[in-house]
């Protein structure tokens, strides 16, 4: 199998390359996470805040593919199959980190940067943390399809792949989920009516 240099992901990779890898192919395999690994990364670095999690969460969900890719049933859709093991593998190393206490010394992020200002520090928390529990209050499946179209850039074919739905009903869902997430969050957070998304 040769190699390819890597890439940002967007781009598929030759179905055979995903069938070689299924047969046990290391060497496909790697071919696969050179690939992917950007979007792999993207994908985990909206969920987890440091790069130690960021690379153990990326390695979780390289880990658990090679492990469960005989059990993959449409080879076409290896991208947006990854994309939920990376995404369930960022949730579950967050939810690990909550059941365990964390050491202070180690919390870097939650320091306000000198560069924005500490009003627009405040309010940039104050919003992600609104859209983390948006988005959790939201249908499993609404909170993916918004997930995968803000973060990854997924459109409705790849959405619908990822969901398993035709591309017309994947714009559908999306559609509902941003205005039920809309709902959730409340007026003062969106720009007013007439402005274009």
């Amino acid at each position: 199998m040769t190699t390819t240099t890597p890439t940002n992901g967007t781009d598929e990779l030759p179905v055979a390359v995903v069938l070689a890898a299924i047969d046990g192919d290391h060497d496909a395999f790697g071919v696969l996470m050179d690939h992917h690994l950007p979007l792999v990364r993207r994908v985990v670095g909206g969920i987890v805040r440091s790069d130690d999690d960021r690379n153990e969460a990326v390695q979780m969900a390289f880990s658990r593919a090679w492990e469960h890719l005989p059990q993959l049933r449409e080879p076409r859709r290896f991208r947006a199959w990854l994309m939920q093991i990376a995404r369930r593998s960022a949730l579950d190393l967050v939810r690990r980190q909550r059941l365990v206490p964390t050491d202070f010394e180690d919390q870097d992020h939650l320091v306000p940067s000198t560069t924005g200002g500490v009003a627009q520090e405040a309010e940039a928390n104050e919003l992600a943390s609104r859209l983390e529990d948006g988005l959790r209050s939201l249908r499993r499946r609404d909170a993916v399809a918004i997930t995968l179209a803000a973060q990854l850039g997924f459109g409705p074919s790849e959405i619908g792949a990822a969901l398993h739905i035709e591309p017309g009903n994947a714009k559908v869902v999306l559609h509902r989920a941003r205005k039920r997430l809309r709902l959730e969050l409340g007026p003062e957070w969106f720009e007013p009516e007439g402005v274009e998304e």
